[in-house]
């Protein structure tokens, strides 16, 4: 039983890893579920004391969608920029090993 200590560590990393995730998760069901709450208020009031409109929610919430959209365009036109810079180098790399 000499890998009996190895077998422990591994199962205390897999503990330690997955205790940030249930905290992401935690924290993304509260949000989910205060974002939902703020429509059910009847005055829509939240936590902070701040009273607003339906029009104004609607308006953030828009705002927010559209944002995330630029985000999300963000991300795949540098993934798009990326994975043309590899294949053109890797294609320059196979092109030059063929030469030689």
């Amino acid at each position: 039983m000499s890998y009996a200590g190895h077998v422990f560590d591994m199962i205390n990393r897999l503990k330690e890893n997955a205790a940030p995730g249930k905290l992401r998760r935690e924290r993304y069901r509260k949000l989910k579920q205060d974002f939902n709450n703020i429509t059910k208020h009847k005055n829509n009031e939240f936590s902070d004391g701040k009273h607003l409109t339906t029009q104004e929610i609607e308006l953030i919430k828009t705002n927010i969608r559209k944002e995330l959209k630029n985000e999300r365009k963000k991300e795949t036109i540098k993934a798009i920029i990326v994975t043309t810079l590899i294949v053109i180098i890797m294609s320059i790399t196979i092109y030059h090993s063929i030469i030689r």
